[in-house]
């Protein structure tokens, strides 16, 4: 596969960060704390890993550290992202060209955050986007929240990945295989393909 060029066109810097969380977090399904509390140093562009290790407090929901691996339009975004962060966000002096993985492995930078955003401006903006969208239903469309991308990430790593229920945990950093199985939401389409007996096989034999 051929690089993938991802073009935002938005002036307003919160807003281009915004798409990133969204573009980001549809591959990855980061809780929304975790994703605002990464800091430059999670990231290895050696490797194309993100290490997840901060959620709300000094560590994630359970405790658990995960490494995710990075690609494709995800890892583009995160690297659009980082380069954002390093010379808009700090105004850091760079060399130009510089190079990017060589920066975020400085460790002046490690400690320095990933996004400006926080947990009310996704929400002020997700909501935003909602109201634009018409979904003004809320017993219907109450479960589009920034949250509503972890639930949609297990279901695609299910119904498009086909992956067992322990590596969907092992992705989401969920200590137990129940919690996971609550993420994921398959249509029929999903189960289609051997989800029943195969009708031509059975031999029905009538009552007499």
């Amino acid at each position: 596969m051929g690089q993938i060029s991802i073009k935002i066109f938005t002036r307003n810097p919160t807003d281009w960060e915004m798409i990133q969380f969204f573009i980001i977090n549809s591959g990855l399904g980061l809780r929304p704390a975790e994703y605002y509390n990464l800091q430059i140093g999670d990231f290895d562009l050696e490797q194309n890993t993100l290490t997840i290790s901060r959620g709300t407090y000094a560590s994630t929901k359970n405790n658990l550290i995960r490494t995710l691996p990075l690609n494709g339009v995800v890892l583009e975004a995160v690297k659009l992202q980082l380069e954002f962060a390093l010379t808009k966000l700090y105004e850091l002096k760079l060399n130009k060209p510089f190079v990017l993985k060589d920066e975020i492995n400085n460790i002046n930078y490690s400690k320095l955050t990933f996004t400006s955003l926080t947990k009310d401006m996704i929400e002020y903006r997700w909501n935003k986007m909602k109201r634009y969208l018409g979904w003004t239903d809320k017993e219907r469309y109450k479960e589009y929240i920034p949250y509503g991308l972890r639930h949609t990430v297990a279901s695609k790593l299910a119904s498009i990945s086909k992956w067992n229920s322990y590596k969907i945990m092992t992705f989401m950093g969920h200590k137990n295989l129940s919690t996971s199985l609550n993420y994921i939401h398959l249509g029929i389409e999903d189960i289609r393909d051997g989800g029943a007996t195969n009708i031509q096989d059975i031999k029905l034999i009538n009552h007499t």
